[in-house]
């Protein structure tokens, strides 16, 4: 298989070569239209080799590669020639190899754009139905935006799209069963002379949802409690991802996820986008991602931080934090903040990250570098951590209730000058 230098080079040695046919051509014609013939002239500049200077005159201007691609063609005599006629004709090569390196540098294809990058991770992630149905749509190019900032951020945008492709591929399904019934439906009735079925309409995605008007009040207003007021009423207001929504939290409520607690953080997720550089704020993807985020029970993020002692952060939230480095080799802060965390938990996250050897210390691109091989070498590094942190408290505590408070000790001995009085007897002299 060759590489992809090899291929380029191939590809430059074709136009190049084409170059010099037409140049040939066009020399042919416009020497016979001055002279009987072109072979009484000969050719003006000759030399022992010229293919050995025609070559090096070659990879002056276009590389090696390109030099060793043509030399070894089939056609490299032929072109030895065709240069040759040309620098009879007056156009010697080292005025000619500059004008065609010119033309083909601009005949070079322009780079990407970030929708045309994100368009091509879409579809080495999906089906071609769901790039297609992604790529095609009006919200394209924000979310375009979007997965360029994540990847910005320091995200594997591909392994992002690839987790949300059992979702995706659902969605495409039935939309696109939703669109062979309509179509059926219409045939029907052209057939019976009647005007063509209308487009399905909010009311309809939301009943084909499994939910009525009564629930749609419920969720509408779990929605306007837990989000901040203009971006839930953006929400609500939208006729296509509304039903969506609202789809994906009644499906949780179901569950028995506690969909208020995940609502309320929404607000953060949309924050986390405004950080990262988002363009216009994607009001749908922060709550589905706030529906999906792990919420541990109160009782054991109470009992965490109790073993903790200081720290406010969880000790899930911490190896939410290590699985992360670990699964990207590293972490920075933008990650975490990308991830859910606030300032102050990211940087709480990383100092614990680093104490335990779990990262190393920030590098110049802001990455703390992992350390350990594997989840559960962290996992463990973590425990052992927690536990080292639990003794101190344990010492600490049982130092200062046997001796007192040192600050006191010290502050009565700035005053008085003497050491602290013995604890005063309160058993009754012995006679």
């Amino acid at each position: 298989m060759s590489s992809p230098v090899e291929d380029a080079s191939r590809q430059a040695a074709q136009q190049m070569a084409a170059m010099l046919r037409t140049l040939v051509e066009l020399t042919r014609a416009l020497d016979g239209a001055r002279r009987p013939s072109l072979a009484d002239a000969g050719p003006a500049v000759g030399g022992p080799r010229p293919a050995v200077r025609y070559a090096a005159v070659i990879e002056q201007h276009f590389g090696p590669q390109v030099r060793q691609a043509l030399t070894d063609s089939p056609g490299w005599q032929r072109m030895v020639e065709q240069l040759g006629e040309l620098e009879g004709a007056g156009i010697p090569p080292e005025r000619l190899l500059p004008a065609l390196e010119q033309i083909t540098r601009q005949a070079q294809p322009a780079p990407p754009t970030p929708e045309q990058e994100m368009a091509r991770v879409v579809e080495r992630a999906t089906s071609p139905e769901v790039a297609q149905a992604l790529t095609r749509s009006e919200q394209w190019p924000q979310l375009a935006a979007g997965l360029q900032d994540l990847r910005a951020g320091g995200w594997d945008v591909e392994q992002l799209v690839a987790a949300a492709v059992p979702t995706l591929n659902r969605l495409v399904e039935g939309a696109q069963a939703e669109v062979g019934r309509e179509a059926a439906d219409a045939g029907r009735q052209q057939s019976r002379q009647v005007l063509p079925a209308r487009p399905v309409d909010r009311e309809t995605a939301l009943r084909k949802a499994g939910i009525d008007r009564h629930e749609n009040e419920r969720l509408s207003r779990m929605v306007r409690e837990k989000l901040p007021e203009r971006p839930a009423e953006l929400l609500l207001a939208s006729d296509t991802q509304w039903p969506i929504v609202a789809a994906e939290i009644h499906r949780a409520d179901q569950s028995g996820v506690d969909v208020a607690a995940r609502l309320a953080g929404v607000e953060n997720m949309l924050r986390h986008q405004a950080a990262a550089g988002a363009r216009q704020l994607d009001i749908p993807v922060a709550t589905l991602a706030a529906l999906s985020m792990p919420a541990p029970p109160p009782a054991v993020k109470q009992l965490d931080q109790e073993r903790t002692g200081a720290r406010t952060l969880s000790r899930e939230e911490l190896t939410r934090a290590s699985d992360l480095a670990v699964a990207n080799h590293g972490v920075s802060a933008t990650m975490l903040l990308a991830s859910g965390y606030n300032a102050a938990q990211a940087g709480e996250a990383l100092t614990a990250l680093e104490q335990y050897g779990i990262v190393g210390a920030r590098g110049e691109s802001g990455m703390h570098p992992i350390q350990v091989g594997s989840v559960e070498q962290a996992g463990q590094r973590i425990a052992a951590g927690v536990e080292r942190e639990i003794q101190t408290q344990a010492a600490t505590a049982w130092s200062t209730t046997v001796s007192g408070p040192p600050a006191a000790r010290r502050v009565q001995r700035a005053v008085t000058g003497t050491a602290p009085q013995a604890p005063i007897r309160t058993t009754g002299r012995r006679r």
